[in-house]
């Protein structure tokens, strides 16, 4: 569809009330954007949105409620999350402005019920959460909520149906590592409201988590050994043992999961490194 002058897109989002696709790169610091009525299938329908100056855009959300969407990076400027109200048409730089200042980000989601922001670190296991309804333009809004003892927040996912808040977590590269999840009518706004989902010896990481609503069951992928695992959530899912093995697969990680719900498809994305991988399918 578009071959963008870097290596890296590291997320994409969709605005469904305008009909725009925006991609956020891991090796830049862009945003591109694209209006779907075009088909976003060649060069010249993406356009950019924003370069910003941080050199990595890792994250992408949009806070649904109000209109607002929300990017996440590392490297190169204090401002780790920018905000652009869509609105405006997020075309030009001086629509961005920042949101959070501090350490890296690299992972965020929106609760629509509760109307929440949280946001995952890179290198600092931290978690930051943010109502919206204080507009989230400033980092005096944010607030930390989990100080985790991994390096970093892979990815958020929200069971939709029972209202659990899950945040994947993983080392440098060590074995040792924690899944995490929160209640969400907790608040899930101090340490105490997380507890441990699934926890792994010999795991470094646990990248991408994805809830499929049809059949109320999570899945999450691992580095290093490459391993998809299952939870139903009828079990609470608070506990390693309600997980097991879905798929081991050859790779080394799952960098990626999507739940195809009109064909009742999970697609599970591998890696080797950011450079080389594989996507692979299961009914």
């Amino acid at each position: 569809a578009y071959n963008t002058p870097g290596i890296r897109v590291d997320d994409i989002v969709l605005d469904s009330a305008n009909n725009v696709l925006y991609a956020g790169t891991g090796d830049s610091g862009v945003i591109y954007k694209c209006t779907t009525a075009l088909g976003c299938d060649t060069s010249i329908d993406w356009s950019v949105a924003y370069d910003s100056p941080n050199s990595q855009i890792h994250a992408l959300s949009i806070d649904t409620a109000h209109g607002v969407i929300y990017a996440g990076g590392s490297v190169g400027s204090a401002v780790r999350i920018y905000r652009c109200v869509l609105s405006t048409g997020c075309d030009f730089s001086t629509e961005w402005t920042a949101s959070l200042s501090g350490r890296a980000i690299h992972s965020i989601i929106f609760d629509p019920v509760n109307q929440v922001l949280y946001a995952g670190t890179d290198s600092t296991a931290i978690i930051y959460r943010c109502a919206t309804a204080s507009s989230c333009d400033a980092s005096s809004d944010w607030t930390q909520v989990l100080d985790a003892p991994e390096a970093y927040i892979f990815d958020f996912t929200i069971d939709s149906v029972n209202q659990v808040l899950y945040a994947t977590a993983g080392t440098g590269g060590n074995p040792g590592t924690s899944l995490y999840r929160c209640a969400l009518a907790s608040g899930c706004d101090s340490a105490g409201d997380w507890t441990t989902s699934l926890s792994s010896a010999t795991e470094a990481r646990f990248y991408a988590i994805e809830f499929d609503s049809t059949n109320n069951v999570l899945y999450t992928g691992s580095a290093n050994q490459g391993i998809i695992y299952r939870c139903v959530t009828s079990t609470g899912c608070d506990g390693s043992n309600d997980w097991s093995v879905s798929y081991d697969t050859p790779e080394p990680s799952i960098q990626s999961l999507h739940v195809d719900v009109a064909n009742n498809i999970l697609y599970a994305g591998t890696g080797v490194n950011s450079l080389s991988g594989q996507l692979g399918r299961g009914i």
